[in-house]
């Protein structure tokens, strides 16, 4: 995509992302984990810094505890990743107002760009949102003035009962990257593990057709190593 229009950010890492048509290649862990770690919740108001990244991570660990589910948790975690781009808009504008209705439509254009490059689901299941809003509340009573006003609260799902304590932004961002290793790193290794073994099946049809028996039976042999392992793998998740 042509640059000359001013629609794109440069990011941590040096990456540009077009924000009106993100590709995938665009989009990688290390700025989303350093931006989140660096953006403060509640557009500021707290009263510690409180980044996204630490947020992040406590609605991904409440939705794992609660499901047991890590295709659920993967999706908690990266469930805010699209702040790492274009930031968020406070919840009063985001969902009374028309400009707040434009913003949305941009917000999920980029996460399902995020969803695509990650492997994640896209939208979230209601869990990742009760979760959020779980925190919320929890984060209101820790960091702002209390929740009592507030018409979040659900009796089935209450606020954590440990206090929330602020951390740097340096070590939300390693937590933020450390989940997403324990969460992703399985998949990870099987979307590489996929793509050697089509390689390798490709090989293995080119060197039958060159008549090469012994190098084409070797491959052979290396494909059903690797696809043991990736049943493994599978079986991991």
């Amino acid at each position: 995509m042509s640059d000359d229009k001013g629609t794109w950010i440069e990011t941590f890492t040096g990456k540009r992302v077009h924000l009106l048509a993100p590709s995938v290649d665009e989009i990688c862990i290390e700025d989303i984990a350093h931006a989140l770690a660096n953006t403060c919740r509640f557009n500021g108001h707290c009263s510690q810094f409180y980044s996204v990244a630490q947020h992040s991570v406590a609605v991904c660990d409440y939705v794992l505890r609660d499901t047991n589910c890590r295709t659920a948790a993967r999706q908690a975690l990266m469930h805010d990743a699209v702040e790492a781009y274009i930031g968020d808009m406070v919840r009063p504008l985001k969902w009374c107002t028309e400009l707040g209705e434009k913003f949305k439509d941009v917000s999920n254009r980029i996460s399902v760009v995020i969803a695509e490059r990650f492997e994640f689901g896209w939208p979230l299941p209601d869990i990742v949102r009760i979760a959020d809003d779980v925190l919320l509340i929890t984060e209101a009573r820790d960091l702002l003035h209390g929740f009592d006003h507030w018409d979040l609260v659900r009796k089935d799902r209450p606020p954590l009962e440990h206090e929330i304590l602020p951390q740097p932004p340096d070590e939300a961002e390693r937590n933020f990257l450390d989940r997403y290793q324990q969460l992703f790193g399985t998949e990870i290794l099987l979307a590489a593990a996929t793509r050697s073994l089509s390689a390798m099946q490709e090989a293995a049809e080119v060197l039958d057709r060159a008549g090469v028996e012994g190098e084409a039976r070797d491959v052979r042999d290396s494909i059903e190593d690797l696809s043991s392992a990736i049943k493994t793998m599978r079986g991991d998740l």
